[in-house]
């Protein structure tokens, strides 16, 4: 009895009383039995699926990886729970170490980068008022802070708590109204050049009637400002 092939190419390779018993499919021709063309079509989709799985992992050498599992295992095995632990928990203070140094260094990056925001705009608005910048800029520093927003950097004027500080329009104040302010108050206005509040006679290292405070009086901030002002020979003249 003849054996019946599933696919033929062409019918001539059957007996000729078996053609019959064949389908024309695709350009080739297939036995007429129920579950054939499924039976390809899922032929069809695991070689399209080897194939993908051939290309993905064409490089892999499976002894290699037989290896590796071997060997983890084994390290299981050996080393068990509470070693595993101790080498996880190792890593993690390693990483936390790290974090740290990076974050020290982040940190003194960002104080830097504050500072020469800070003394720039004060130093432009010193040159434009005319005061000096070795005198005040430290007491600048006190009364400002950096803030942070999704912007970007911004210098705030704050008070003694810490506070921004607003005028009465609501507006933030600046640091060159604060210098302003500065050049206008007793404490600091000898450290300007020109007017001030702590020109002649006005009540910075002054008292009444226009004689001059003994250096004993002066607090620190009158002292540098009538150094700034007349110099460190006047100074040391005056009565202590």
């Amino acid at each position: 009895m003849p054996k019946l092939k599933l696919t033929v190419d062409k019918l001539d390779e059957v007996d000729e009383a078996l053609r019959p018993l064949y389908v024309e499919r695709e350009g080739k021709y297939e036995l007429d039995v129920d579950g054939v063309p499924d039976l390809r079509a899922a032929l069809k989709t695991a070689n399209r699926e080897a194939a993908t799985l051939r290309t993905k992992f064409k490089d892999v050498d499976l002894e290699e990886v037989a290896a590796l599992r071997e060997q983890v295992e084994e390290l299981k095995t050996k080393a068990g729970p509470e070693a595993l632990e101790s080498i996880k928990k190792q890593m993690n203070e390693a990483h936390g170490k790290e974090r740290e140094k990076l974050q020290k260094r982040l940190d003194k990056v960002r104080a830097m980068m504050e500072e020469a925001l800070v003394d720039g705009e004060a130093s432009r608005a010193l040159a434009e008022l005319k005061g000096s910048p070795t005198l005040l800029l430290p007491h600048i520093r006190k009364h400002v802070k950096i803030a942070e927003s999704d912007e970007g950097f911004a210098i705030q004027v704050v008070n003694s708590k810490g506070e921004p500080r607003v005028r009465d329009d609501g507006a933030p104040v600046t640091i060159k109204q604060l210098v302003e302010e500065m050049k206008g108050a007793a404490e600091f206005g000898r450290a300007f050049d020109g007017s001030g509040a702590g020109g002649t006679g006005s009540g910075g290292a002054s008292g009444g009637g226009g004689a001059a405070k003994k250096r004993s009086q002066m607090t620190v901030e009158q002292k540098a400002a009538f150094v700034a002002e007349h110099g460190q020979d006047v100074y040391l003249k005056l009565p202590f």
